[in-house]
């Protein structure tokens, strides 16, 4: 999920290869195409622009590594901690008495971006929410509690 002033598509600007990849908005949005001629130029002209592009293939290889390892685990528990840690890293504030989650996920949503069923999904989240592990906001929100970051998982 990128946002504002986020990009895309620039692995297939710089090898000339097509990616399946299907982008879709959740909010009204302004997008940007720039051709491949304009695109190297800019990079050879402005060492800032060529910066931020390495630093950004960087942090998405190791985001790549980090969802590799999360994939690895067979636990659901596991899978999903590790998941809901990345999404803290990224859309979690600090909130009383743990992190809130600034994204709203379904069941269905999680499901698809952990590699879990649906059911699967529940049935580890009620058992949170049971333990006060973490609670569920306005229906889709999700607040982490202290106690999610001590679960003996990792």
């Amino acid at each position: 999920m990128f946002q504002s002033g986020e990009y895309f598509g620039e692995l297939s600007l710089i090898d000339g290869k097509r990616t399946s990849a299907a982008v879709g908005v959740t909010k009204d949005s302004t997008l940007a195409l720039i051709s491949k001629e304009n695109f190297f130029s800019i990079l050879h002209t402005q060492n800032k622009i060529l910066d931020n592009l390495l630093n950004t293939l960087c942090m998405r290889i190791r985001g790549s590594l980090e969802t590799i390892q999360m994939f690895s685990q067979t636990q659901a528990n596991k899978r999903l901690f590790m998941f809901f840690n990345k999404l803290a890293t990224q859309y979690g504030t600090d909130a009383p008495n743990g992190t809130a989650l600034n994204i709203r996920l379904t069941h269905n949503e999680l499901a698809n971006m952990t590699g879990l069923a649906r059911q699967t999904i529940t049935k580890v989240m009620d058992e949170w929410k049971a333990e006060g592990v973490i609670i569920i906001h306005s229906g889709k929100f999700i607040h982490l509690t202290e106690k999610f970051f001590k679960l003996p998982l990792e």
